[in-house]
């Protein structure tokens, strides 16, 4: 997704089916239900805010 480039949010840890893994490097594919650690400016997480919702079936 690369969230640091495009975004300057920084993925400190994922936390999937119970087990986290901290400071994920860039291969790292992110998956439904995963639980994300980042941190970044406000400003940053508005603006990829659109990326994480939910998407309409179709």
């Amino acid at each position: 997704m690369r969230l640091r480039r495009d975004y300057g949010l920084t993925v400190l840890s994922v936390r999937r089916d119970g087990q986290a893994m901290a400071n994920p490097d860039g291969s790292f594919r992110i998956q439904p239900n995963d639980r994300l650690v980042l941190v970044g400016s406000a400003d940053r997480f508005v603006a990829c805010a659109p990326l994480f919702q939910e998407r309409e079936k179709g």
